[in-house]
């Protein structure tokens, strides 16, 4: 009787674990996450130009042969192989914002997905000194984004396969990629409330009084003096955020939970991006968070044709 068992219960759980993993997934869902990454990821990238050739170039602040002493010489990255003119550097900087906004409009996105990612890390690998944890944030939703199936909802693949054959419905696809996403998510979210729970000062209630005294990331727009002065209102806020981190990636997970929770998560970042200087570290991480939608969250009348065809 023990084998059987034990075969009956190894089945259920690899069946389990192969419904919980290839799941399928509304396709609008990818598409949120490809606009939303793309946008972010354009705005990014085009902020480097005015300085291109002082972060980049060998002429800049970091030769090509400086920064591979202060990188893991694993790290590889394309100029390493090109010339190192700055010629060579606008080009292969235009090439870059050009299929960014390819895989923005969803021409040939998975193509597209895979050249960006390239070139992300071939430029931050180039110069790692300039880059923080949003440029990393990048890196791995980039990386992801490269397994999704990008161009079957609101793309110009779409639009050109539509304009062949008009009735092809909207479906749903393998979730795989999309729920690795989700786990990096709640995982970098409980990563982080653990952090601050291993912190005497987030412990202690005053982790929040010493950021707000922080000028080159606090006061980003007026906040009342009262918040930042009060030392009851600074521990409840950051007892409040290390209590979100904890809770966030637990609701996440529970259809009655996952609105709520959604909705805790976009005003903790928008509220976090109103007060800080952090570019674009929560809008990123929004993006991330839209990997829990689904259909039902899209209130339009696309619902009513949506199928739920499971497709490769």
């Amino acid at each position: 009787m023990k084998p059987a068992s034990l075969n009956s219960t190894w089945s259920r759980w690899k069946q389990e674990t192969h419904s919980f993993f290839h799941a399928p997934v509304d396709v609008r869902v990818v598409a949120v996450l490809r606009i939303g990454y793309a946008s972010l990821l354009l705005i990014n990238v085009l902020c480097w130009w005015p300085d291109l050739d002082r972060w980049f170039a060998d002429s800049g602040v970091l030769s090509l042969a400086a920064s591979r002493t202060v990188i893991n010489p694993q790290c590889v990255t394309l100029f390493q192989v090109l010339p190192t003119d700055r010629t060579t550097l606008h080009i292969v900087y235009g090439i870059f914002v050009t299929q960014l906004v390819a895989l923005l409009v969803g021409w040939k996105p998975r193509l597209q997905a895979i050249c960006t990612y390239v070139w992300l890390v071939s430029f931050q690998h180039r110069n790692n000194l300039i880059f923080e944890g949003e440029d990393t944030l990048f890196r791995i939703f980039g990386f992801l984004l490269m397994f999704m199936p990008l161009g079957n909802a609101w793309s110009v693949d779409r639009w050109l396969k539509r304009a062949v054959r008009p009735s092809t419905p909207l479906t749903t696809v393998d979730g795989w990629p999309v729920r690795l996403l989700q786990l990096e998510m709640t995982m970098l979210y409980f990563s982080a409330a653990w952090s601050k729970l291993l912190g005497a000062l987030w412990r202690d209630g005053t982790a929040l009084y010493y950021v707000t005294r922080l000028d080159e990331y606090w006061g980003r727009f007026p906040i009342p003096a009262m918040v930042v002065d009060s030392e009851w209102i600074l521990r409840g806020l950051t007892w409040s955020t290390m209590a979100l981190e904890f809770a966030i990636p637990v609701l996440i997970w529970f259809a009655p939970t996952r609105r709520f929770a959604l909705v805790l998560v976009v005003v903790f970042h928008l509220a976090c991006d109103y007060t800080m200087h952090l570019f674009l570290f929560h809008w990123i991480m929004l993006v991330g968070w839209m990997a829990f939608l689904r259909p039902e969250d899209f209130c339009c009348q696309s619902n009513r044709r949506f199928r739920s065809d499971e497709v490769s």
